[in-house]
């Protein structure tokens, strides 16, 4: 948590003081392993931060997916992993204003 902080102090302060920060996508989840878990609910807990609902688990199709020269979404688009993609996806856009993100 420490470390995030800090990386988004060192960005306001490279980029421009006022830079908003959106929110925090959660990717590689393992939930079995415990230190993850409370690390995810020390963000969670945070006023600071904003952490997006969407959880990306752990999965090994996701290093596959580039050595097959595609995104998930593509390579194995119901994998774990693509499907929470795709939803931390519409998060992003929905936090943006934007139109309705399509599966790939």
């Amino acid at each position: 948590l420490g470390k995030l902080l800090a990386t988004l102090g060192d960005i306001r302060q490279a980029l421009r003081k006022d830079v908003p920060v959106l929110g925090v996508g959660l990717t590689k989840v393992e939930k079995q392993v415990r230190v993850a878990r409370e690390l995810e609910a020390d963000l969670r807990a945070h006023p600071a931060l904003t952490v997006f609902q969407a959880r990306v688990p752990k999965d090994v199709r996701m290093a596959e997916a580039p050595g097959h020269g595609l995104p998930i979404t593509r390579y194995a688009p119901k994998s774990p992993a693509a499907v929470a993609y795709t939803a931390l996806a519409r998060e992003v856009a929905g936090a943006l204003q934007l139109p309705a993100v399509q599966p790939a």
